[in-house]
């Protein structure tokens, strides 16, 4: 059984030769956010996987970080933007 860290970060300390996605996968909660911020090897390795890792940690709160690891996990396109003008309707 291979062990997830996207489920419980602690869950990476438990495998013997993590991998940069397994390293990624830990940054998926919270938890491993605020846990795992502070070691710059893991963030290294994760970065492998998602260049703008290391911006968020600096700039944002650890839900909206782990949210954005969660999307590139799942093979959402984060390339794109969205501008002010394509949601303008939204808000009447």
């Amino acid at each position: 059984m291979k062990l997830n860290p996207s489920k419980r970060w602690d869950l990476l300390l438990a495998i013997k030769s993590p991998t940069d996605l397994d390293c990624l996968s830990a940054f998926a909660t919270a938890e491993g956010v605020d846990a795992l911020r502070g070691y710059p090897n893991i963030v290294v390795r994760a970065t492998k996987n998602f260049a703008q890792l290391p911006e968020l940690l600096a700039q944002f709160p650890a839900e909206f970080v782990a949210n954005g690891v969660r999307n590139i996990l799942s093979g959402v396109d984060t390339s794109t933007t969205c501008h002010e003008e394509d949601i303008s309707d939204l808000f009447g």
